[in-house]
């Protein structure tokens, strides 16, 4: 589940099951927003465990340009979350909530609105 033995070596010091622990890693490109995005995901997931502590989540950091976490029930993978900003430059969050069976998809700046979609999920892929 944490990917490559490479990529393992070289996120030193986090887990990615953890989100406490989730940081930009160090080889991610200086100009890439993975400081902002990691610490928007790193605030969804840790709303949406301490909320539904039964559930599990794990970074993907594999591709810079696209960070996301995926969400995991008792024996499924329930969704994945992705955020953007609303505009360039800007620090309006824009969540991408991607859950259920029917891949239904959710895009909100609200954390809480994504908790319950995510928290409710019936299933995914």
């Amino acid at each position: 589940m944490n990917g490559s033995p490479q990529l393992t070596i070289r996120l030193k010091n986090m887990d990615l099951t953890n989100p406490n622990t989730w940081k930009c890693p160090e080889f991610f490109h200086p100009d890439c927003d993975g400081i902002w995005e990691i610490s928007q995901l790193k605030k969804l997931a840790i709303g949406l465990l301490s909320r539904n502590p039964e559930l599990k989540v794990e970074l993907n950091v594999d591709d810079q340009t696209c960070t996301y976490f995926s969400i995991f029930g008792d024996s499924s993978k329930l969704g994945e979350a992705y955020v953007n900003r609303q505009a360039d430059n800007s620090d309006e969050i824009l969540f991408s909530i991607f859950y259920g069976k029917d891949e239904d998809e959710l895009h909100s700046s609200s954390v809480d609105e994504c908790i319950d979609k995510l928290g409710h999920s019936d299933g995914f892929e």
